[in-house]
């Protein structure tokens, strides 16, 4: 009877237990875990908590290990404490090792996501996108696709990468070195890079990579700009000093690139009327307006030469993608739609929202002038799209352009820089680490030459200067030219081009658009013709029309600029409803050749 009694009395504690090792199981199975803060409650403002020291986390909360799941991100935070987001927490990164254990492909993505310049549009930062704010709620782990994907058939190019994702909560475009908070807020951008660098320099998997690509969408890309050379040296430098740690070896060389997705933006003239000087939004400031008054808070890192360059008055111009890409010298390769919905907001000509017909021609003109802005990179992918943050979508790999995959084009290019960086990649096998050895020391260490090897020396000195002179103006592109400039320079990659920008052309190809063919009077009219406008690629993501909710065609675009379509159709000699059926080849075809 006692021990009945004493299991009722029990029996509240024990389903208490039960419930929270249940509820404990459920959150470790969704990747969440319990984390104790060590805060003096008698120094924190509840209501300034955005502006609290960051969190004192437990030695576990690292994970360092079950790595090998090569479909999950796992959060690392950063080991130095001065490394911070916004509002003061810890900023870390997220790794996903690849499904190939052998692999030394790296890829480290920076996220993107816009900026605050004042402390109004932080505060509406921190409360409407609290992630790219903060660090607090950050997952343990995440799934990621689009260009971070395990999956091949989504990622063709980059799946088998051990990839890291660096998250933004800088909110400076990923160039604030000021170590100080300003107006409470902490700008870390270039310092946080820096930061994951030394990180991963420390892992020694990372120790034998032997290509790495930096990418970003959006303002990861201009981060990606503004520190690439800065951390390419870094890595360079740490790598060999790594190397010559682990197995007494120095590797001449790395091949590390950027691939930077949708942050080529013009300082282009508004559609709309002049902004306001007391702008309070992001969305409602110029590009100029809003960096410069960003400038102040952010205390950027900002490359030298581009600095000099534009001067004190216009060194903002430098977070422009045509402006400081002329003074990158790490090989980078450029994504960037034609009809960019962040540039057309900046521009205040959103697409979709319809307008007078001289609207729809800013339009057009605007994706022009960013095609006639890349005809100078060297490797380019600009269909002509509204996408925004192009790699960042499943299908990215199935994008068009000239009847050439963003897919093939990315494969050309990282094939020409692995042949050209496959030259010096020997090992050299040193006694002594490479800070020891100096000229004095070689020559001390040199043999004697004896009168034996000497007349050897003279010998050969002799067959060289009696051999016949040649012309080595015709080696160029030989193998004599490739050696000589190997062993000259080979931190600077071939002025090869792979550039594939949109035109919107009009030629009719055999077969190409399903059943309907272009007539053959038709057809000559618009050889060699072309018109840019939203819209012409098909491979690019669908539109839906506002009102209707229906997938827009170039037809229906025009209707939203008040052309009549069945004046249109009418002129062609079709209907409206055979006219909108058509594929958007050849509406444009109709619509824009002249018929004979």
């Amino acid at each position: 009877m006692q021990s009945i009694e004493r299991w009722n009395r029990l029996l509240p504690l024990h389903l208490l237990l039960l419930t929270t090792l249940q509820t404990c199981r459920v959150c470790s199975a969704r990747g969440y875990h319990r984390m104790s803060i060590a805060v003096n409650s008698s120094t924190v403002n509840p209501h300034l908590w955005y502006r609290q020291p960051p969190p004192v986390l437990p030695s576990w909360y690292t994970p360092t290990s079950n790595f090998r799941n090569y479909k999950v991100f796992h959060l690392i935070f950063l080991r130095q404490l001065d490394v911070r987001c916004n509002d003061g927490t810890r900023a870390g990164y997220y790794i996903r090792r690849s499904k190939n254990t052998n692999s030394r492909k790296w890829m480290i993505y920076l996220e993107g996501g816009w900026y605050c310049f004042d402390e109004a549009t932080c505060i509406s930062r921190q409360i409407t996108n609290h992630a790219l704010f903060s660090s607090r709620t950050w997952h343990i782990n995440r799934y990621i696709g689009g260009v971070l994907s395990w999956d091949e058939r989504i990622n063709p190019n980059y799946h088998d990468y051990n990839t890291i994702f660096v998250p933004y909560c800088s909110s400076d475009l990923w160039s604030g070195k000021k170590s100080e908070p300003t107006g409470g807020y902490y700008f870390h951008g270039s310092r946080i890079l820096t930061a994951v660098v030394d990180d991963l320099l420390q892992r020694p998997e990372f120790s034998q990579a032997e290509k790495v690509v930096f990418v970003g969408s959006s303002a990861g890309g201009i981060g990606v700009m503004l520190n690439i050379d800065r951390l390419a040296r870094r890595i360079r430098r740490g790598l060999r000093y790594r190397r010559w740690q682990l197995t007494r070896r120095i590797a001449t060389n790395i091949q590390i690139s950027g691939l930077v997705d949708s942050a080529w933006f013009l300082n282009y003239p508004t559609y709309a009327q002049p902004f306001s000087s007391s702008c309070t939004s992001i969305y409602d400031c110029p590009p100029e307006e809003g960096i410069l008054r960003g400038i102040g808070l952010w205390q950027p890192r900002i490359p030298r030469r581009c600095r000099v360059a534009q001067g004190k008055k216009n060194f903002w111009q430098c977070y422009l993608g045509p402006v400081i890409y002329s003074y990158i010298q790490t090989p980078i390769f450029i994504i960037q739609s034609l009809f960019d919905e962040a540039q057309l907001q900046m521009s205040r000509a959103l697409l979709l929202t319809g307008g007078p017909y001289n609207k729809l021609a800013y339009i057009q003109n605007l994706g022009k002038a960013v095609a006639k802005s890349l005809d100078t990179v060297r490797g380019v992918f600009a269909p002509a799209c509204s996408d925004h943050e192009i790699l960042t979508t499943n299908h990215w790999a199935q994008l068009m352009v000239n009847s050439q995959s963003l897919q093939d084009t990315l494969n050309a290019w990282d094939a020409h820089l692995t042949r050209w960086r496959r030259y010096p990649q020997w090992y050299l096998n040193l006694r002594q680490p490479p800070a020891s050895h100096s000229r004095q020391d070689s020559r001390s260490q040199r043999p004697q030459q004896n009168s034996n090897s000497s007349m050897i020396f003279l010998s050969k000195l002799v067959a060289v200067l009696n051999r016949p002179k040649t012309d080595t103006t015709a080696m160029r592109g030989g193998r004599h030219y490739v050696t000589q400039r190997t062993q000259r320079d080979l931190s600077h990659p071939p002025a090869f081009v792979f550039r594939a920008i949109d035109r919107c052309s009009l030629d009719a190809g055999p077969d190409d658009f399903g059943d309907v063919r272009s007539r053959e009077k038709l057809a000559a009219a618009c050889m060699g013709r072309s018109h840019i406008t939203p819209l012409c690629n098909p491979s690019c993501r669908a539109l839906i029309h506002p009102r209707t909710m229906e997938k827009l065609t170039v037809v229906s675009l025009y209707e939203l600029y008040g052309v009549d379509s069945a004046q249109l159709a009418a002129n062609i000699g079709v209907s409206v409803s055979r006219l909108k059926a058509l594929p958007v080849k050849e509406q444009m075809r109709m619509m824009f050749c002249r018929r004979l």
